[in-house]
Formats: C-alpha cells, sequence, structure tokens
C-alpha cells in the first residue's frame, strides 16, 4: 500500500511539474507561452545575435535579473489575472487592475532573481517552477483544472491569446482619460502665448488618431497570435476578432489582375479602396515630417486630392543600373477622364513642392495634359551626376489609361512598368494564397534587390565603392492584412537569416 502511495505521488509530482499551464489561473485574461525557447535561441544564435538580439533574454529580463538562468527547455508563461483587493471592486476603472503572473524554470542548481519595476512584485517556487506575479500574494489555482484560455491558444512556437473585450473594459476607460490628458499638454502655447497653427493641425490630427484608435478597441473580442522561426525564417499571423461578425464577400481577383499588369520589383505593395480611404481619414502627413518618408505614406497623400475618384491600387518600387529609381501605379477608377483631368491639376500645383522637397523641374509634355519631362535642380555637376544616377536625364512623371485603370509611372523613358500580358509577380502570387481573406494590404519585398539597385546607382554616380552583392538568393518579407466574416488577419514572413547573410555580403 505504501509502495502505491509513493508511485502516485511520484507520477502526480511529475505529471504536475511538466505542466506550467496547470499554474495559471482559470479566470486568466491574457496568455503568452514560449513553448520551445530553447529552439529559438538556438536560431537566434545560428543566425548570429547582433544581428537579430536576444528577444527571449530581453522579454524575460523586464521581471527577473538573471534570465540566463532560466530552463528555456520547459515552457516559459506569461499570464495576465484579475485582482482583488480588500475593499476595492473587482474590475473596471475604480477597482483593482490586472496584474501579471510569470512561470517559467530556473536551470539546475539555479536560483531566478526577481526585477521589482516591472510590475512584478513577489515570488515564490512551487513544484520546481519559479512563479514571479504582481499583487501581495499568489496562490496556486484548484488542481486539476486547466484554464478555459488555453483551449484559445494558438499551437506555436510562441502563443499568445488576449481577451481582449475583458481586459479592455476594466483598462479601457483609464487609457481614454489618460490619452485624453496626453493630447491636451500637447497643445499647448508657444512663448508667444499663442499656439503654432502647425501644432493645433497635429493635435487634431492625433486626437482624431486616437478616437479611431479607442472605437476600434471596443469592436474587438480576442486576439491572438502565433510565432514560429524554422530555418531562420520567422512566421507570425496575429488574428483580431471582432464582437460582432460582418458579412464579408471575399474577391481578391481584381488587386491580383492589377499585380499580375506590372514588372516583378523590389518593393510591392496593393493596397484596398477601403484601406486607402482609412489611411487618408487619418491625416498621416500631420502626424509629423517623418511619416513623409515612409513610401507608402507619401505615395497615398499624394493621392489624396484625387478623392472619390480611386479604388483598389498596386505600387511598384525599383532601383536598376542605368535606370534608377522607378515608381508606378495602377489604380482602379470609376471615371477615367475626371481622374487624369484632376491629376493633371494635382501635379501642376505642385511644382514649388517638387522644387523646394525633391529638387525637381516638371515641364509638360507638347501632346499630352498628363506628361511631365523631370529635370534635376543640382548645384554643381557633382551634385547633378548623383541625381541622375537616381533620376536619368529621360525620367518622365506620367498619368495614363491602361485599360479600364489609370496608370501611374515615375522613371527613365526606356523602363516599361505595365505589361500587355498578365505574369506572376511576388505580389500577385502573396494576393493569390491568401483567398481565405478579403485583402486590404499586402507588400513583397525583395531586400537584397533594394540593395543591389542602391550599390549600382552608387556606382553610376562614379563614387568609389568595392562592394559587389551577389543576385542570389532572394531576401524576402511579405505581409498581408484582410479580413474574412469574424476578424482582422495579419500575416508576416520574413528570411531574418537572410537579412543577415546579405548584411555580411554588404561589410
Amino acid at each position: 500500500m505504501k509502495l502505491l502511495l509513493c508511485i502516485v505521488l511520484v507520477v502526480t509530482s511529475t505529471t504536475f511539474s511538466q505542466h506550467p499551464e496547470d499554474l495559471v489561473s482559470a479566470d486568466s485574461l491574457a496568455i503568452l507561452s514560449i513553448q520551445d525557447g530553447s529552439a529559438i535561441q538556438t536560431s537566434l544564435k545560428a543566425i548570429g545575435t547582433e544581428f537579430t538580439g536576444t528577444p527571449i533574454n530581453d522579454l524575460l529580463s523586464q521581471f527577473i535579473k538573471n534570465p540566463s538562468a532560466i530552463d528555456y527547455s520547459q515552457a516559459v508563461i506569461l499570464s495576465i489575472e484579475p485582482s482583488v483587493a480588500a475593499g476595492l471592486s473587482p474590475g473596471g476603472m475604480f477597482g483593482a487592475m490586472p496584474h501579471l503572473v510569470v512561470i517559467c524554470k530556473p536551470k539546475a542548481g539555479s536560483t531566478l532573481e526577481l526585477n521589482t519595476f516591472s510590475g512584478v512584485n513577489i515570488s515564490t517556487m512551487h513544484d520546481g517552477w519559479f512563479v514571479a506575479a504582481g499583487g501581495t500574494s499568489w496562490t496556486p489555482p484548484e488542481s486539476g483544472k486547466l484554464s478555459p484560455i488555453f483551449s484559445e491558444l494558438p499551437e506555436a512556437q510562441v502563443g499568445l491569446h488576449l481577451s481582449f473585450g475583458k481586459l479592455w473594459s476594466q483598462i479601457g476607460p483609464v487609457t481614454q482619460m489618460a490619452g485624453g490628458m496626453m493630447i491636451g499638454q500637447l497643445n499647448k502655447p508657444g512663448i508667444s502665448g499663442v499656439i503654432d497653427p502647425a501644432t493645433r493641425k497635429q493635435t487634431a490630427a492625433i486626437s482624431q488618431a486616437f478616437r479611431k484608435v479607442m472605437q476600434f478597441c471596443s469592436q474587438v473580442e480576442t486576439i491572438s497570435a502565433n510565432l514560429s522561426l524554422v530555418d531562420g525564417i520567422v512566421d507570425t499571423q496575429f488574428k483580431i476578432a471582432q464582437k460582432k461578425p460582418q458579412s464579408e464577400s471575399i474577391d481578391n481577383t481584381p488587386m491580383q489582375k492589377m499585380a499580375s499588369s506590372m514588372r516583378n520589383s523590389a518593393l510591392q505593395y496593393a493596397m484596398s479602396e477601403e484601406f486607402t480611404q482609412l489611411l487618408l481619414s487619418f491625416n498621416l502627413e500631420s502626424l509629423g515630417k517623418e511619416f513623409d518618408e515612409y513610401p507608402v505614406i507619401a505615395i497615398t497623400e499624394a493621392m489624396r486630392d484625387l478623392g472619390e475618384l480611386q479604388g483598389n491600387n498596386v505600387v511598384m518600387f525599383g532601383l536598376e543600373e542605368k535606370v534608377g529609381l522607378t515608381i508606378s501605379s495602377l489604380v482602379e477608377t470609376t471615371d477615367q477622364e475626371a481622374y487624369l483631368s484632376q491629376a493633371k491639376d494635382v501635379i501642376n500645383n505642385k511644382e514649388t513642392h517638387f522644387a523646394k522637397d525633391f529638387q525637381m523641374k516638371l515641364t509638360p509634355r507638347s501632346g499630352s495634359n498628363t506628361e511631365w519631362t523631370v529635370s534635376m535642380l543640382g548645384e554643381t555637376k557633382a551634385d547633378l551626376k548623383m541625381m541622375h544616377a537616381v533620376i536619368p536625364s529621360d525620367t518622365v512623371l506620367a498619368f495614363r489609361k491602361v485599360g479600364d485603370w489609370i496608370g501611374f509611372s515615375f522613371g527613365a523613358v526606356k523602363s516599361n512598368p505595365f505589361l500587355g500580358i498578365p505574369v506572376e509577380t511576388d505580389l500577385s502570387r502573396l494576393i493569390t494564397t491568401h483567398e481565405n481573406i478579403s485583402v486590404d494590404f499586402a507588400m513583397a519585398m525583395d531586400a537584397r534587390k533594394l540593395v543591389r539597385g542602391l550599390i549600382a546607382i552608387e556606382k553610376d554616380a562614379g563614387l568609389d565603392t568595392a562592394r559587389n552583392v551577389p543576385a542570389e538568393p532572394s531576401v524576402k518579407t511579405e505581409v498581408v492584412l484582410g479580413m474574412n466574416a469574424t476578424a482582422w488577419i495579419l500575416d508576416f514572413h520574413s528570411d531574418i537569416a537572410g537579412f543577415a547573410k546579405l548584411m555580411a555580403d554588404i561589410d
């Protein structure tokens, strides 16, 4: 009998100690699970931590002073759980805020030390597991009852699930109040006692964006994510489920056809009409000059004045030897003639802007109202040589009809961005493989192509460079954002091992 009891105790103890999930509260609001930390760290070391960093150690160092003493061959769990404080309601704006629980296993013979400045202030060892928590005490959950949140957790090396609606009901009011106060602080008068018009405009844009974010958060039910790192390639998916399912028809064919009608290039992206209008509604240009430096924002802002005439759009960026910079786009429109007429006015009205910010002079081409030759305004021969390596002397900016679409092109005359016969591009393939969602944004980038283009331009400009980066292998990054009837979905794929190799090739 005693022997049988010992066997039961040993088996029970071993089984329990293998499962840190048993230490998570049944009413956990959010869970982050790292199931294969040692494999991830091995992959990162193989790629080169000087390039990748040490994200798992960096995360755990917020709570543990010596994260290198954690046994990453075992699971690591972070859980957000409701707090109950004497005299306060269990949750809500004036109740006890949820607290964090960190569960991990120390290496044999090691003792983990608590960091008390990141939301955890107590720690204990329980059945071989180190538990750090916020609040004043921690009690293990009732034995044998696994938290329901694990049934929602994606299976992956790293998984995340948030019961966002429940969590937001508690932290939302505080977030909204704090955000409003911070935005109010931005609208301060200057030395003269008057609020600068640019400051007022920027604050209004930030306030508008904040309201939209708050509205979006109120519609979210859950957020899930998963991440894997295999053979140096990161794959991640975020899924944001809505409280109220919507009727969402899925037809990515028009966007896919546009992407197939342009040359493959180093950077390509597509945006739906709805996503374009959403970006424009944020008035990102007013949030700060740094936003203008991103190609997606710069091109989208340039479309603002074309208003409701535009639908889905596809954009390609290229950098090539002897061709320089090329930008091309296809846009759906309900009225080609009106679009071309308005586009002409938009470009002509930005003549000063082009000269001041881009050192470009635009001259209308004879015989066309929607084509301009581009001349650079460099002050010296050296300036012009560098400029012409990027923007050759035969560069033309043009709008034209391309089938039922409007085509925009910026580049040397010899570059022909629009193809008569559809071909598969990185972007068209990416859109095609996401037939389960209505694509709102898709981007495909080959970093090696971009780098080789930059080096080629340096050589065209006569710069002394001995760099010679091989054409292969490609270094792909792909992003897709879209939705179905129940959720927003974001897919991210990146060859970080390829990026590290590319950096080594450059050096």
